[in-house]
């Protein structure tokens, strides 16, 4: 087993760090986050084009790095999202039990640790807070090996935002989030604890 806390990198290194974990089929619990603003996207995500946060000149020209797991773009910001993976070995029942599963227990995690109530969870591996996607999830397998990607944040916007889940998994950057750090480190126990 693999274990990697790896805060504010300012390249794609975390990614390739779960990639070469996938293809080796190795065991990973790794909590990250980027120093830049970047975008991570999905590995069948094809049109880089609409990349836009909201259409600035600030997000024309980030870094883009792709993910080995699925999934639409989300913006990175420093101390404004965590991102973390793990894997696991699982006789596959259904995908959407597992995602869903995972799901419980992230929110169960951001609903202690941030005082969030009323997070609504999909089985698709979303979590929503007043109806905006503050987690996703994504997941690539071969066999039984899997491995999940996936990263939260708190959104600057406090109105319903309307989302496509097949483009953006987040619209905009998250707020800065207090104690970011200690948090990091909160969830990297938090996974230790519940995805050995």
């Amino acid at each position: 087993m693999i274990y990697l806390l790896n805060l504010n990198s300012n390249s794609s290194y975390p990614l390739e760090v779960n990639r070469w974990a996938y293809e080796n089929s190795e065991r990973i619990i790794h909590v990250f986050s980027f120093s830049i603003r970047c975008v991570s996207v999905g590995r069948t995500y094809q049109d880089f084009q609409p990349i836009s946060a909201e259409s600035s000149p600030e997000t024309e020209h980030l870094p883009v790095f792709r993910r080995i797991t699925g999934g639409g773009a989300v913006f990175h910001s420093p101390d404004s999202d965590i991102s973390f993976a793990f894997s696991f070995e699982h006789d596959l029942i259904s995908i959407k039990k597992i995602f869903l599963n995972i799901a419980k227990k992230i929110s169960t995690f951001l609903e202690t640790e941030l005082n969030l109530n009323n997070l609504r969870i999909f089985d698709n591996g979303d979590i929503l807070l007043n109806d905006i996607k503050i987690c996703g999830i994504s997941c690539v397998r071969k066999g039984k090996f899997f491995l999940f990607e996936g990263c939260f944040l708190i959104p600057n916007k406090t109105k319903k935002i309307p989302f496509n889940f097949s483009k953006l998994c987040f619209n905009s950057y998250g707020k800065k989030i207090r104690n970011f750090k200690d948090l990091s480190a909160k969830l990297f126990n938090f996974l230790k604890e519940n995805f050995q």
